[in-house]
């Protein structure tokens, strides 16, 4: 029987940022993985924002204003190596920070794979709550649940692949 040797860097990963003002110039960044403690602390922070299902599983987020911001702050360095402030982030498009929260969220390791990871976290957390609160509701009879799988299957395919 061969042992298998897991080999892992200490270092934090980076993926330079360019980006383009409205006057063609370049602003340069770098998004950074977060270490570990930065990035337990996050977790701790945005579980507030959750509702939770009796199992602990997320059932929906309570309060969006400055979710991704709240990320980036502890992810994104400007050309000092300064973190860049949510005051900054707030005034960029909405799709650029969109953008980064994602890169963000794979570097830390926070991302989910792909659109069944949202499916089966949206039916499992309606499931918990609608049990938890001592319902008798069919998930698949609940509105919410309809309207998020049609923006679901708009965003993906039947296979859970991005669509392009």
């Amino acid at each position: 029987m061969s042992e298998e040797t897991l080999r892992l860097k200490l270092t934090l990963k980076e993926i330079p940022v360019v980006l383009e003002g409205e006057e063609g110039e370049e602003v340069h960044y770098v998004l950074r993985e977060m270490p570990g403690d930065e990035r337990a602390d996050w977790m701790n922070k945005m579980r507030k924002r959750l509702s939770m299902g009796v199992d602990g599983k997320t059932v929906s987020i309570l309060n969006y204003k400055g979710f991704q911001e709240s990320l980036l702050t502890k992810c994104l360095f400007n050309s000092d190596n300064e973190n860049v402030k949510p005051d900054v982030l707030q005034k960029w498009p909405g799709g650029t920070l969109t953008e980064l929260f994602k890169r963000a969220q794979e570097l830390s390791g926070l991302d989910m794979k792909d659109a069944n990871d949202i499916k089966k976290m949206d039916r499992e957390g309606l499931s918990s709550f609608i049990t938890s609160q001592g319902l008798d509701v069919d998930p698949e009879d609940y509105p919410m649940l309809r309207d998020l799988r049609k923006v679901v299957s708009e965003e993906f395919g039947e296979d859970g692949s991005k669509n392009e």
